[in-house]
């Protein structure tokens, strides 16, 4: 599951949409629901808040307004250039 300060990328009817950064998650007061504030990762930057289930936040697909929305983990890639600024 997503956890906070990971940053995200969320798809949008299976498309990538978007970057975020997961700001806090804060329990509902349903049972494994979760508040989850997000910092959009553009120019300008805003964030928002969406009520997740904790197995939304783990990665698995859910619809806001009928559309099909997932979060996936971004991991930062293995080095594949030297580095060259020493």
């Amino acid at each position: 599951m997503a956890k906070e300060n990971d940053v995200v990328l969320v798809y949008f009817e299976d498309k990538p949409l978007i970057f975020a950064r997961i700001e806090k998650i804060l329990p509902d007061a349903k049972p494994d629901w979760y508040h989850v504030k997000l910092l959009i990762l553009q120019t300008p930057l805003y964030s928002v808040t969406w009520i997740l289930k904790d197995t939304y936040i783990a990665g698995e697909e859910f619809t806001m307004g009928g559309k099909k929305v997932r979060m996936e983990i971004v991991v930062c890639p293995e080095e594949s250039v030297k580095n060259t600024f020493q």
